[in-house]
């Protein structure tokens, strides 16, 4: 919870590494194992002067409420599902999503039944603090795709002063701090704000729902329970296994992988309006393993840059040497004009070739029907 404090990699002060995460910061939601590096090094565990007392016990007891508190409970009461919605059949995928509000008010009852209130502090501005606190959490979970939110928003309205729990031990009550132990608070009171939303909120989140932007509103993101994402996701991907993808044998697929260096692609599945449309990610670098340590490499696109280079180079030339596009355009809408009555097609890209084979057809008939 306080990794600057114990001299753990944070997102503060430590710097990643480009060839371990593609982000900006990494993933503090596991790091188990960091932390047992750490206790073989020392020779016994110290807790910081500023997190002993008071703000040790309240360490301890989100740890209890944690287990106590019954997620599934507040998740259906909060963001109630019934068969209906379950299943693919009911009017519209998009319908089917949780409300943002809802999706707030359950992430807001988790977090107030985890942490004490004592965590943001006491008294009237303690009370502030809290209500600051539950109102960021709202205005994170009805953000869209590309809006963001910075750890300076958040703690700009939080009065420090009010946290006892924050005070140098053996520090009377009532009694002024210096500009120090001001900007030791705020760098405290800091950590705490980023684990709530890094490594409780957002995992919070994760376990419940699927959340994911659509083809019609591209920058509104949309929560789907976990249970109602399978039901509707269950005919897509079973559709895509039997029309779009041929399944390989594995040891076939271990030979395959040995002799390339592209690796493999992630689908997913974007929603519409009516059905799902699947959507692979060649951006995303592969992982692999180089003397027993994972790194990441290029990403397909990267690895495929300089064929796509290539290909382009030769359509320009092929351009260049043809160097009679407006003539190829005018013959074209010339003998276009031959064909009489002209239908227009809407299809999907599946069924392109097929498509084009009808056409050719239905414009040959009619070419021979105005020549006879």
């Amino acid at each position: 919870m306080f990794p600057r404090q114990y001299k753990l990699h944070n997102a503060f002060t430590s710097r990643v590494d480009r060839k371990e995460c593609a982000h900006d910061f990494l993933d503090y939601t596991l790091r188990e194992q960091e932390i047992k590096r750490q206790r073989l090094q020392q020779q016994k565990d110290c807790v910081p002067k500023r997190l002993r007392g008071q703000g040790q016990r309240l360490v301890l007891a989100i740890l209890r409420r944690h287990a106590k508190c019954s997620y599934t409970q507040l998740l259906n009461h909060y963001c109630y599902t019934t068969q209906a919605h379950k299943s693919s059949q009911s009017s519209g995928v998009l319908d089917q999503a949780s409300s943002p509000s809802l999706v707030s008010a359950f992430c807001r009852a988790a977090t107030s039944h985890v942490f004490p209130s004592e965590f943001w502090g006491n008294g009237l501005e303690g009370s502030s603090n809290t209500q600051h606190i539950m109102t960021s959490i709202d205005r994170f979970v009805k953000l869209q795709r590309y809006e963001s939110m910075s750890l300076h928003d958040v703690m700009q309205s939080i009065k420090v002063s009010a946290i006892h729990w924050l005070d140098h031990p053996g520090m009377k009550a009532g009694q002024p701090f210096s500009a120090s132990d001001f900007a030791k608070r705020q760098e405290i009171m800091a950590e705490l704000v980023y684990y709530v939303f890094d490594s409780f909120l957002i995992p919070l989140i994760n376990s419940n729902f699927h959340v994911t932007e659509s083809s019609s509103n591209r920058n509104q993101l949309f929560y789907f329970r976990h249970d109602v994402w399978q039901g509707l996701s269950r005919p897509a991907l079973l559709d895509m296994k039997t029309t779009m993808f041929e399944e390989v044998d594995p040891r076939t697929l271990h030979q395959l992988m040995s002799r390339r260096t592209l690796g493999t692609s992630h689908v997913r599945l974007l929603p519409k309006d009516t059905g799902m449309r699947p959507i692979i990610n060649l951006r995303r670098r592969v992982l692999s393993f180089t003397n027993g340590k994972a790194v990441l490499g290029k990403s397909i696109n990267s690895a495929m840059t300089p064929v796509f280079n290539v290909l382009n180079l030769k359509k320009d030339k092929m351009l260049l040497v043809l160097d009679r596009p407006y003539s190829l355009r005018k013959k074209f809408s010339q003998d276009f004009r031959h064909f009489g009555r002209i239908y227009l097609s809407k299809g999907y890209k599946a069924n392109l070739f097929s498509l084009r084979k009808l056409m050719c057809a239905l414009a040959s008939i009619q070419f021979r029907k105005n020549r006879s």
